[in-house]
C-alpha cells in the first residue's frame, strides 16, 4: 500500500514536481483503464445475452 508514495518520493528526487505529478497521473490512468477492461471482460452475461461458450457450440 505504501509503494506508490515511496516511488513518488523517489521520483521527486530526480524530476521536477510537475513532471512527477504528470507521470504519476499517467500511471494511475493506465491502471484504471486496465482495471475496467479486465472487469468488462470477466463479467457475467446479463439478461438476454449469451455467454461466449453458448454462442459458439462445439
Amino acid at each position: 500500500m505504501g509503494l506508490p508514495s515511496v516511488l513518488f518520493s523517489i521520483a521527486l528526487r530526480h524530476f521536477a514536481v510537475q513532471t512527477a505529478m504528470i507521470g504519476f497521473a499517467a500511471v494511475l490512468s493506465c491502471g484504471a483503464v486496465v482495471s475496467v477492461v479486465v472487469a468488462l471482460r470477466d463479467r457475467a452475461p446479463g439478461p438476454g445475452e449469451l455467454s461466449a461458450q453458448s454462442a459458439h457450440p462445439s
